[in-house]
């Protein structure tokens, strides 16, 4: 259910969470409680929906269980073993570029959406403008490159 926005990575100890944008080490794991929490009360809202009354009291008694923090503690740590990560799995791609609003690949200058398939820990601050424009960073790359065209435009 959590597959694509937690992940325990054993090497660490610790649960990663995807927040949107980029994977983040959860320290002391009170987001993968969040998580469990908002189960907990989402299997409630679930059994009001059931129109059997004895499927509804049957299906009630677990989700009861999932209102105490020892058994979402207990669930938590037994499911440390479905679906593990290697802390190799994130930044793999060192052309992906994590900005506060896209990610962009380096390759081709493309934004795109953030994907937690990416597998990205690390994001930049600064939002992504394709349209953005600097005279001066220009200058500066051209003086780098000694006026060589070619270079300069490969450096870009």
């Amino acid at each position: 259910m959590f597959k694509g926005i937690a992940r325990y990575v054993p090497e660490r100890k610790k649960w990663f969470v995807y927040d949107g944008k980029c994977w983040a080490a959860d320290i002391v794991g009170l987001m993968v409680m969040e998580l469990a929490k908002d189960m907990a009360d989402a299997m409630l809202v679930y059994a009001a929906t059931i129109k059997d009354e004895d499927k509804r009291k049957a299906f009630l008694e677990g989700a009861m269980k999932w209102q105490q923090r020892r058994f979402r503690e207990t669930y938590i740590k037994e499911a440390q073993g479905v679906y593990p990560l290697s802390m190799e799995t994130f930044d793999q791609d060192v052309y992906l570029f994590n900005c506060d609003n896209a990610t962009i690949d380096l390759r081709t200058g493309t934004a795109r959406p953030h994907s937690n398939r990416d597998f990205i820990i690390m994001i930049s601050p600064v939002v992504f403008d394709p349209e953005a424009y600097s005279e001066r960073f220009l200058q500066f790359i051209d003086e780098v490159m000694c006026r060589n065209t070619a270079n300069a435009k490969f450096l870009q």
